[in-house]
């Protein structure tokens, strides 16, 4: 009888044994989020990670709480890792797979809950890397309009040009005078008022070659990038010359880009005069402002209208004129929170072909922004 128990109670012992082992199986599984017996091999089980169902899914990010502690598992769909504080390759390209196809906003949270689940990743360098290109991406988002620009009237400014228009919509009044030998005067004054963020419209007077001239027009920025400071403008003009009395269309594109303190633009169209016979010319110009400080600065500029274009026997009419002077800035501050800009130049022609308005003159001008 006493052999008979020992016997049972050597049996039953593996029995035990088995069953404690079994049951510290179930709360590992348990640990690990996988609630699922199985008699797969661990092997079988890292196969087939892509197949165990989360809680943690894309079409929710919207619907996650920033503040909620999160853990390894959910950030990368239930894979079998253990938040350590270090990862490794295999769980950054997991990662790194998870992240494709998201929006720069949302890559931007999961890489930052990714350094806080692995504070001690051997790929933090590239991490903050990739996040501040992702915070570039989405600032560049957010600044975009309805209508498909990026950057508004008040975010930079191309500098006002002596001969030329204004490249870049604002709300402005520009006033100022030439004065050419021997016998050339202009007065100017411009109102320019936005309707848009890329488009005002404007309304003056001023005294060109061809007599006293009334002006009204459109300048739409069709283009305009805060990241590249570029803009690009179609100016649509219509002039009343006084005397001789006659419409003008005068349409033109204007491109400005600005590097720094320095600007650049170019304007290039035709001034077409609606009377008998129907009058064409060329024009166009070239500016370069460069801002020193914050009250001085100094520009170079070349201004050119040509017509006669067919005429074979005599030449095409021509008169290229250079300018150079120095801008001041009354209000100081940085180049786009500057509200006054004033210039004062010389011209002088370089290059005439039958027209000779003036042999040399001075001009003045004013800009003060109202916005």
């Amino acid at each position: 009888m006493k052999r008979l128990l020992v016997a049972l109670l050597l049996t039953a012992t593996p029995a035990i044994g088995l069953a404690q082992d079994s049951e510290d199986d179930d709360l590992e599984i348990d640990l690990l989020g996988d609630d699922d017996e199985s008699d797969e091999s661990p092997g079988q089980r890292l196969d087939s990670a892509d197949d165990i169902e989360t809680d943690f899914d894309e079409s929710e990010a919207d619907e996650t709480e920033l503040g909620e502690e999160h853990n390894a598992d959910d950030l990368l769909d239930g894979e079998d890792t253990e938040a350590t504080g270090s990862d490794d390759a295999k769980i950054y390209k997991k990662a790194q797979e998870r992240v494709e196809g998201m929006q720069a906003d949302e890559e931007t949270i999961f890489w930052e809950r990714y350094l806080e689940v692995y504070p001690d990743s051997i790929f933090r360098d590239r991490i903050e890397k990739r996040t501040a290109a992702l915070l570039d991406e989405v600032y560049d988002e957010r600044i975009s309009t309805h209508v498909g620009v990026t950057a508004g009237a008040k975010s930079f400014r191309i500098s006002q040009s002596l001969e030329g228009e204004s490249v870049k919509p604002a709300q402005r009044l520009r006033f100022g005078f030439g004065w050419g030998l021997p016998n050339f005067i202009n007065l100017m004054v411009d109102y320019e008022h936005p309707i848009l963020d890329n488009l005002s419209i404007h309304g003056g007077i001023r005294n060109r070659y061809t007599g006293a001239s009334i002006e009204l027009g459109t300048h739409w920025a069709f283009y305009q990038s805060e990241r590249t400071q570029t803009v690009v403008t179609l100016l649509g003009d219509l002039r009343v010359n006084a005397n001789p009395a006659f419409i003008a269309a005068r349409p033109q594109l204007a491109f400005g880009q600005r590097f720094g303190n320095l600007d650049f633009q170019v304007q290039q169209g035709f001034d077409l005069g609606l009377h008998d016979p129907i009058g064409f010319r060329l024009v166009g110009l070239g500016n370069v402002s460069y801002r020193l400080n914050n009250a001085v600065g100094i520009f170079a500029e070349s201004s050119y209208e040509m017509k006669n274009l067919t005429w074979e026997d005599g030449g095409v009419f021509v008169f290229h004129v250079v300018s150079f002077g120095i801008k001041f800035y009354p209000s100081g501050g940085k180049v786009r929170d500057s509200q006054v800009e004033a210039m004062l130049g010389a011209s002088a022609p370089v290059a005439h072909n039958y027209w000779g308005y003036h042999v040399g003159s001075i001009a003045g001008q004013g800009t003060y922004y109202m916005d």
